[in-house]
């Protein structure tokens, strides 16, 4: 039984698809019937007969299995420590989802795609995936993600699991020409170093042999676009760059553009109700451990796509150690306000925590490159710090043991791809320690792949803490615990 009485009935699943599918059909009927388009199963049909109904306090879903007319197969690449290349493949599971909203008048109901898409070493011991991961219901010990799409194939969101738990949601309510490389960049994270094959079920019983380009081809998994395929084509003729299974252009239908009207959150609150050993039951109607927005802030008045960009930082912090730590301290020890805004005296500065009031204010209209992720990075820190140390702090250490964790995240959160590191992400200090600073945390890090010493840390003190002039001189046995803590 579930926690809460489902008040969706099939029925009324079906005729909202319908009603919703209508609507879909002047965007669909220009795309080619005969090949893929994005991560879409094409023409297909719902199987009501299998649906099952689950609900929790804000929604009830349904969770349809779907005949449909393309399939796909992701393929995992890997690098072994001994350094051959491992390429493993897996069958994605599509499903139809329709999420009827209780006690709001934004949104009724809205129908996606889910793309359910299990890790190698999940799928090589969970051959139906489709039966344990259910949407609005348990996962089981589901592992490896879920994207999921409008019936059009817009995206709007990413969802990662481990052993039936949900460790990460990516939700991207408008993607627009301006933001479209930060929600690729953001959705690539939670797919890293997998591809994408994608055809007729008739297409997989082709020969493979003589790597027929017109076999399914390889694509990128969050853009949906096909790498130039090489090599003789069967069934056109041609030496390459032929389109027989993929068209060149995705347009609209890759995730990108078009999507000004926005898209409702498919949130099914985690692992909701039961079946399975991720659900329980336990967790309806809420996000689980997920750090956003609505679980570590009170957001005063920020806007959503304000909020969007923080989701998206948060999401990315959460996924590099030391960072999740933090933010997992922050979360658990009660909500800091978070406002869009300047603070009087600090009125160029990108970010502001305020301990008296616990609040972190962002500057939106900064200049500087990356201004609110490195505000974020910062001032989520320094919050932190104050939970450590309480009053009883040195203003020189306690912003010096700031500016090193900043180097150490900002070169874990975007490795430069030329190879060379980053400075302190804030304007000012990073810059007046000068590149020795950095070059220093990268030696004792290890190439920014592990935590720094207590021993090495109190060195760097010894050799760049002086550059913090304008606050008073440092305590010499300072032990910047933080950032120890931060590191176990």
């Amino acid at each position: 039984m579930s926690a809460v009485e489902p008040t969706l009935t099939v029925n009324e699943a079906q005729s909202i698809f319908e009603s919703q599918m209508t609507k879909a059909m002047p965007a669909l009927t220009k795309l080619p019937s005969d090949k893929p388009t994005g991560l879409m199963p094409g023409d297909f049909t719902p199987m009501w007969d299998k649906a099952r109904i689950g609900a929790n306090p804000e929604m009830d879903g349904a969770d349809v299995p779907i005949d449909p007319k393309f399939i796909f197969v992701a393929v995992f690449n890997k690098i072994t420590p001994e350094g051959d290349a491992l390429r493993q493949t897996v069958d994605v599971t599509q499903k139809l989802i329709v999420k009827k909203w209780r006690g709001t008048e934004e949104y009724e109901a809205f129908c996606y795609v889910a793309s359910i898409v299990p890790t190698p070493e999940y799928y090589a011991k969970h051959k139906n995936t489709a039966k344990e991961f259910r949407y609005a219901g348990g996962k089981g010990s589901f592992s490896g993600f879920v994207i999921y799409r409008t019936l059009t194939g817009l995206l709007v969101g990413v969802d990662n699991y481990r052993n039936g738990q949900r460790t990460r949601h990516d939700y991207f309510p408008q993607v627009t020409d301006q933001n479209e490389d930060s929600v690729n960049m953001v959705a690539r994270m939670a797919t890293s170093n997998i591809s994408l094959q994608g055809g007729t079920p008739a297409a997989y019983s082709m020969s493979m042999e003589d790597d027929d380009i017109c076999s399914p081809i390889v694509t990128d998994i969050v853009t949906c676009k096909p790498t130039t395929p090489s090599g003789h084509c069967s069934i056109c003729g041609s030496y390459g760059g032929c389109s027989c299974w993929w068209p060149d252009n995705w347009g609209d239908h890759s995730g990108s553009g078009g999507n000004q009207g926005g898209s409702p959150d498919y949130n099914d609150g985690g692992n909701t109700g039961t079946g399975g050993g991720g659900g329980g039951g336990g967790n309806s109607g809420n996000t689980g451990n997920t750090p956003s927005v609505s679980t570590v802030f009170n957001a005063t008045n920020l806007t959503e796509s304000q909020k969007t960009e923080i989701n998206s930082i948060l999401s990315k912090l959460s996924s590099i150690g030391i960072s999740n730590k933090v933010i997992t301290q922050l979360m658990n020890s009660g909500k800091i306000t978070l406002k869009a805004g300047t603070v009087s005296g600090h009125e160029n500065s990108q970010g502001v925590y305020n301990k008296s009031e616990n609040t972190i204010t962002i500057n939106w209209n900064t200049t500087a490159e990356n201004g609110v992720r490195n505000a974020m990075i910062e001032e989520t820190f320094h919050a932190y710090q104050y939970q450590t140390y309480g009053t009883q702090f040195n203003q020189r250490c306690f912003e010096f043991e700031a500016k090193v964790y900043g180097t150490i995240i900002i070169n874990q959160y975007a490795p430069n791809p030329n190879g060379t590191i980053y400075l302190n992400p804030m304007v000012g200090l990073g810059e007046a320690f000068g590149p020795n600073f950095a070059n220093d945390i990268k030696r004792y890090t290890g190439n920014f792949t592990h935590g720094i010493s207590s021993g090495d840390m109190n060195t760097l003190y010894q050799d760049y803490g002086g550059y913090c002039t304008q606050y008073p001189a440092g305590d010499p046995n300072w032990e910047f615990k933080a950032l120890e803590n931060a590191q176990k």
